[in-house]
């Protein structure tokens, strides 16, 4: 980054600051509080000035960018220090008719308002000689510590500073709007970091990535394949009724969780601009049965939907903050609860569940993890899409719902073999007749696999 770009804010601040000076040493009377203020901000200026040269020579300001990045922040003190140096400067500067040069000029301030700005550039001081020691970490820490404190003292100043009515009723709207920015970017900031800091916690809460699977799984898709799905009449039913379920059993290679990261994908794409819709899933494998709880599993579904929504529910904040303070996990009807709360906040869900077969069957692990996503779906109005192979169990739970059996299609097995034809021995590359003979016995034999 351009060193110049990173140091403009305080190179800004410190012309602002020199123009005050030059007003103040022009100005009579008020001798003792004139050399005060002219002492106070040329001590700021010293700040600003190493402030700056460090980030000039550094290596293209690379290593002072985040504390300079984090002095002009909002709520930050150039900021603070822009609007009250502007306010101070145009207090000192000639009104027209009122005088041609600067010996014309009368001190404008009384004690109490000298007190006030003095206070206020030690407070602003104060942060500046802490970004000296270039410590990006606590220096944020204190801006958000002093944060209000200092926008509120900053406020009482700009009022103190308005020199008559007439002044406050055309100034006050500009200047206030400035902090009322300030604050609403503060505001948005700490709302930005208090949600990065649920979805931190909830992502400690289960081991589960489901994202990671669903991209290996759909990178082994063969680019035209499931189209038959999608375009399917169920699945169109299902996709635009509210509540619905789509069971879709399928033998052992039949396909299921290409199908199913096809159908997600499907969901992510169609309302990837819908913020009011959301869509989680979940990938069972056998080999993660033992992490595979219904708790893990239910923790997941609970973080994609936070994740992807805007607000967060009261019942979130409240389970973060009563096991953060006590560094204790929360309880599977907390869980199951928090998510009910979240998934009212859309107003459409859609959970897809890939190999609800694999899910573990003992110590009831299954049956409790079907029992309460369709408990879920019942509460919240959610729609399912389940795979499976065919487990008697399973089906049971499914019998009144819509069901699609998952076959490989001829086309997409076709589709697979003409990207394939190539690993043949190259007298089937030389023969069109031959390739067709191929490709007809290999769909003739898989049987829907």
């Amino acid at each position: 980054m351009d060193p110049l770009s990173i140091t403009a804010g305080i190179i800004a601040v410190l012309q602002l600051s020199s123009e005050v000076v030059k007003y103040i040493t022009s100005a009579k009377g008020a001798k003792k509080q004139r050399k005060t203020l002219r002492e106070e901000l040329r001590a700021c200026e010293s700040i600003l000035q190493q402030l700056k040269d460090e980030a000039d020579d550094s290596e293209e300001g690379r290593a002072w960018s985040t504390t300079i990045e984090a002095l002009e922040a909002p709520g930050a003190p150039l900021g603070r220090l822009r609007v009250a140096l502007s306010n101070v400067k145009e207090r000192l500067q000639p009104q027209d008719g009122m005088g041609k040069s600067y010996a014309s000029l009368k001190w404008p301030f009384n004690e109490e308002e000298i007190k006030e700005i003095f206070e206020m550039m030690q407070r602003e001081k104060s942060l500046l000689e802490l970004a000296l020691a270039n410590n990006s970490r606590r220096l944020l820490q204190e801006i958000k510590k002093t944060s209000t404190e200092n926008n509120r003292q900053l406020r009482t100043l700009l009022s103190q500073l308005q020199h008559d009515r007439a002044a406050i009723q055309s100034s006050e709207a500009g200047l206030y709007d400035v902090l009322d920015r300030i604050s609403r970017r503060h505001d948005e900031r700490d709302r930005h970091e208090e949600r990065l800091a649920f979805l931190s916690w909830l992502s400690r809460l289960t081991s589960e990535n489901h994202a990671t699977r669903h991209n290996d799984v759909l990178s082994l898709r063969q680019p035209g394949t499931g189209r038959w799905l999608l375009e399917c009449t169920k699945f169109k039913t299902w996709l635009e009724n509210e509540k619905e379920t789509l069971f879709c059993p399928g033998i052992p290679g039949a396909g299921k969780t290409i199908l199913t990261s096809i159908v997600i994908e499907e969901l992510l794409d169609r309302f990837r601009n819908d913020s009011s819709i959301g869509v989680a899933f979940i990938y069972c494998e056998f080999r993660r049965q033992d992490e595979q709880t219904p708790g893990n599993l239910f923790a997941s579904l609970l973080r994609q939907l936070a994740q992807d929504h805007s607000n967060l529910p009261d019942s979130l904040k409240s389970l973060y903050e009563r096991h953060r303070c006590h560094q204790t996990q929360p309880k599977y009807e907390e869980v199951i609860t928090t998510l009910y709360s979240m998934a009212r906040l859309y107003s459409r869900v859609f959970i897809v569940i890939d190999a609800l077969d694999e899910h573990r069957v003992t110590s009831g692990h299954r049956d409790n993890f079907l029992s309460e996503i369709m408990k879920f779906q019942a509460e919240c109005g959610v729609n399912l899409f389940v795979t499976s192979r065919h487990i008697p169990g399973i089906i049971g739970v499914f019998e009144t719902s819509m069901t699609l059996e998952i076959q490989a299609s001829e086309r997409d097995v076709r589709l697979f073999l003409d990207d394939n034809i190539s690993h043949l021995p190259s007298f089937v590359h030389r023969s069109p007749d031959l390739q067709e003979e191929v490709k007809t016995a290999i769909v003739n034999t898989v049987d829907g696999m």
